[in-house]
């Protein structure tokens, strides 16, 4: 699959410098390479569709429009497997006929060679993900348009997803990043998922990725401006809400959001996410850093959450963990049925690498986060011998002491490696020592400018 995926990605960009030279636009193009991959996989899905399908992409060929073309072998599918997204069939592609000739066909082959010949579950999430990260990185289609690879497997790795956990919600899907990355699992079948998609375009990216993986155990929420208005409570919610953004007018109700009242899109997410959680509910959410100092109605709803004693654990991201934006990120881990009262407070603000588009977090980097995590929920305390990550336990006195603040740097921070302190008295003497070289050498500079005079 490695090879498939390296393939694949000399292949997006080769196809994504055709497509800019026909003049075809952002949306278009995103359109045309989820068809690729769709078309692709139905044809090789089994052999009752081949069947039915007939002479397959050769319709395409034959056919001067190529749309309408397209459309009609999707319905030829759609007869055979009718839980094949109906949002497929709205090709909104206004630039669609700028391509050339034969082109979609001869692309389609192409895609034909290097995409896999089995299809699993993982090998969907990867080359969608390869296609999102495409997306983000080159295409004008909205910010954050998905979450990165990354903190999608960030997120999952720190969200412990146990038999206890039946019901899994996601209020902001995307493109159903973080419900496609649990659903690989063997056990997702077990669970009942629930989606919320407001862009059209983002609906379409997730639905053809979820029926893709064969996933048929999810429920798609409509969704407004805001969070969807819905009266159920879940054992998991991850979400990576909309930040910065004014929602007004909402009339939303429940705890949380009759607590804390607001028109900011990350606060009325994170209540909504709050409001919903069952009783042993748990929760992963990036939000902006923001929420983690602000005063105000912002330090109101910090308060409150440590006094509920529903907050497990603070990881502060390093800037610049999305695609053309620098905003300043954290993950915010809830548990509503705790044992103990501390939280840990991580900074994970200097691991990773940053390269041009964004930076970015290691599979190790990924798993030793993780296993601070698991290592404090499981015993509130810190096995020594793990990597060297910053961290602080913090007490509900020390968050009173200072306003509440879920910043790694409003306090002192434990770093997991040996240091070899000298003692004062040691390097006061070498200070002394120091100090009496720096005048022997002040003397020989003074000799030697006397002599050249």
């Amino acid at each position: 699959m490695k090879n498939t995926l390296k393939s694949l990605n000399n292949l997006l960009h080769e196809h994504l410098q055709r497509l800019n030279a026909d003049g075809i636009g952002d949306r278009s193009k995103t359109e045309i390479f989820l068809l690729l991959i769709l078309l692709n996989y139905l044809s090789k899905a089994n052999f009752l569709l081949k069947n039915k399908a007939g002479v397959n992409f050769h319709i395409i060929n034959e056919t001067k429009d190529t749309k309408l073309a397209i459309v009609s072998l999707i319905k030829i599918y759609r007869d055979v497997m009718s839980d094949i997204p109906a949002e497929v069939l709205d090709l909104n592609m206004i630039d669609f006929n700028n391509l050339p000739e034969g082109q979609f066909y001869n692309m389609l082959l192409e895609w034909e060679m290097v995409l896999p010949q089995t299809w699993t579950p993982e090998n969907v999430v990867n080359i969608f993900e390869l296609l999102e990260s495409l997306l983000e990185e080159n295409f004008k289609i909205g910010a954050a348009f998905s979450t990165p690879k990354d903190l999608v497997q960030l997120v999952k790795s720190v969200t412990p997803i146990n038999n206890e956990i039946k019901t899994i919600y996601d209020p902001y899907s995307r493109t159903g990043e973080f419900l496609s990355k649990i659903g690989q699992d063997q056990n997702a079948k077990k669970n009942q998922f629930f989606a919320s998609v407001k862009n059209s375009l983002q609906l379409k990216i997730a639905k053809t990725k979820i029926f893709m993986m064969g996933l048929t155990n999810i429920l798609w929420i409509t969704q407004n401006d805001g969070p969807p208005e819905i009266n159920l409570e879940f054992d998991c919610i991850i979400s990576n809400p909309p930040f910065g953004m004014l929602i007004p007018n909402l009339k939303y109700s429940g705890h949380w959001a009759n607590k804390i009242r607001s028109n900011r899109s990350e606060i009325i997410f994170l209540t909504h996410i709050l409001d919903h959680l069952s009783n042993n509910g748990r929760a992963t959410v990036i939000v902006p850093s923001g929420i983690l100092s602000a005063s105000g109605k912002t330090e109101f709803l910090r308060r409150s959450i440590i006094e509920e004693n529903i907050l497990e654990a603070v990881i502060s991201l390093p800037t610049k963990m999305f695609y053309n934006t620098g905003v300043s990120t954290a993950i915010l881990i809830f548990n509503k049925n705790r044992n103990f009262s501390k939280v840990i407070l991580i900074d994970a603000t200097n691991i990773g690498v940053r390269e041009k588009s964004k930076h970015f977090l290691s599979d190790s980097d990924i798993e030793a986060i993780s296993l601070i995590v698991h290592n404090f929920r499981n015993s509130e305390t810190i096995n020594n011998t793990l990597q060297n990550i910053p961290y602080k336990i913090i007490s509900r006195e020390e968050f009173d002491y200072n306003n509440y603040d879920f910043q790694n740097t409003s306090y002192t921070i434990e770093e997991r490696f040996p240091k070899n302190l000298l003692p004062i008295s040691d390097l006061l003497r070498d200070c002394c020592d120091i100090e009496k070289q720096l005048i022997i050498v002040q003397k020989n500079i003074i000799s030697l400018i006397n002599i050249e005079q």
